[in-house]
C-alpha cells in the first residue's frame, strides 16, 4: 500500500454554530449589553454618605471625658477646691503657731490673777510675822512669783504647741477631704461621660449599618440590568452547549489521493478534533460575533487551540 507522502503545514477553521431555536437569544443578550451600556447603568461609584456622623450622644460623652481630662479646669471644681474650709478659717492663727510666742490671753490674764494672789497671800503671812517689807519678804515673793510665772509659762506654751500641731493636723485633714470631693467628683463625671459614650458607639454603629445597607442596595438596583442578562445569557449557553470558531496550524501528511487508508485516517482526525472528549485545559478566551471563545489543547499535545 505505497504511495507518495509528504508533510505540510496548514491553517484549519473548524466552525460550529448555536442550535437555531438558540440564536435569538445570544441576539437579544448582545442587544440588551448594548443598551445597558449606553444607558450607563452598572459599575457606576456611589456618591452617597459611607461613614456615619457622630452622634449627638458620642459628642457629649467625648466632651465630658475631655472635661474630666482637664479636671481642675471645670469652674465647679474649681469653686470646691477654692472654697476656703471652716477648719482653715477658725485654725489659722493657731496653726502658724502665732500662740507659741504672744500665749493664750485668757490664761496670761489668769495666771497674773494667781501670782496676784500669792503675793498677798505672802505679804499677810510676812505681817503676821513683823516681818512685812524685809528682805526675806521679798525674797520670798519673787521666788514665788517667779516660779509660778514660769510653771504657768510652760503649760502654756505646751498647749499652744499640741494646740497648733492638731490645728495643722486638722487642716491637712480638711484639705485632704476636699482632694477626696474632688477626685469623687472628677470619677463620677468621667463615668457618667463614658458610659453616654458608650450608648454613643452603640448608637453610631447602627447608623454605620444603615449607611452600608443603603450603599449595598443602591449597588444592587444599578447592577440590577446586568445580573437579569447575565441570568439569560447563562441559560442560552448552558442549554446550546459549546460552540465557536476554531483556528491554528497544524501539520499534516499529504499522501497519495488513492489510496483509501489516507482518506480513513483524514475522518479519524476531523471526528477527533470536533469531539470535546478529546480535548482539555479549556479555558473562556473572550467572544467573537457575540458567542464566547475558549483556548484548549488535544489530550497528550502542547499546541493551543482557539474555538
Amino acid at each position: 500500500m505505497g504511495g507518495s507522502s509528504r508533510k505540510q503545514t496548514q491553517t484549519s477553521v473548524q466552525t460550529s454554530k448555536p442550535p437555531a431555536w438558540a440564536a435569538p437569544l445570544f441576539r437579544q443578550g448582545a442587544q440588551d449589553a448594548q443598551n445597558l451600556y449606553q444607558s450607563g447603568q452598572g459599575g457606576n461609584v456611589y456618591q452617597g454618605q459611607r461613614v456615619a456622623d457622630l452622634s449627638k450622644e458620642t459628642q457629649s460623652g467625648l466632651h465630658g471625658l475631655q472635661q474630666a481630662l482637664d479636671g481642675f479646669g471645670n469652674p465647679a471644681l474649681q469653686g470646691l477646691l477654692g472654697q476656703k474650709t471652716a477648719a482653715q478659717s477658725n485654725l489659722a492663727d493657731m496653726a502658724s503657731g502665732s500662740y507659741l510666742q504672744q500665749g493664750n490671753p485668757y490664761y496670761r490674764e489668769q495666771l497674773n490673777a494667781a501670782v496676784n494672789d500669792m503675793a498677798a497671800r505672802v505679804n499677810s503671812q510676812m505681817a503676821g510675822a513683823g516681818r512685812y517689807g524685809s528682805g526675806a519678804n521679798s525674797n520670798i515673793l519673787a521666788k514665788n512669783t517667779a516660779s509660778m510665772m514660769l510653771s504657768g509659762l510652760n503649760a502654756d506654751y505646751d498647749r499652744a504647741m499640741q494646740n497648733m500641731l492638731a490645728a495643722n493636723g486638722q487642716i491637712d485633714s480638711a484639705n485632704q477631704g476636699a482632694l477626696n470631693s474632688a477626685g469623687n467628683y472628677l470619677r463620677n463625671w468621667s463615668g457618667a461621660a463614658d458610659a453616654q459614650l458608650q450608648g454613643g458607639r452603640a448608637v453610631d454603629g447602627n447608623a454605620q449599618d444603615r449607611l452600608a445597607a443603603e450603599q449595598q442596595k443602591w449597588q444592587e438596583e444599578d447592577d440590577k440590568g446586568w445580573r437579569r442578562l447575565g441570568y439569560l445569557q447563562d441559560a442560552a449557553q448552558g442549554f446550546a452547549g459549546n460552540y465557536g470558531t476554531q483556528t491554528g496550524k497544524s501539520s499534516t501528511t499529504m499522501r497519495d489521493s488513492n489510496n483509501p487508508w489516507n482518506m480513513a485516517g483524514s475522518l479519524s482526525g476531523l471526528t477527533r478534533k470536533c469531539d470535546r472528549r478529546a480535548k482539555e485545559n479549556i479555558v473562556p478566551a473572550g467572544g467573537k460575533n457575540g458567542f464566547p471563545l475558549y483556548e484548549f489543547n488535544y489530550k497528550g499535545e502542547k499546541q493551543r487551540w482557539r474555538g
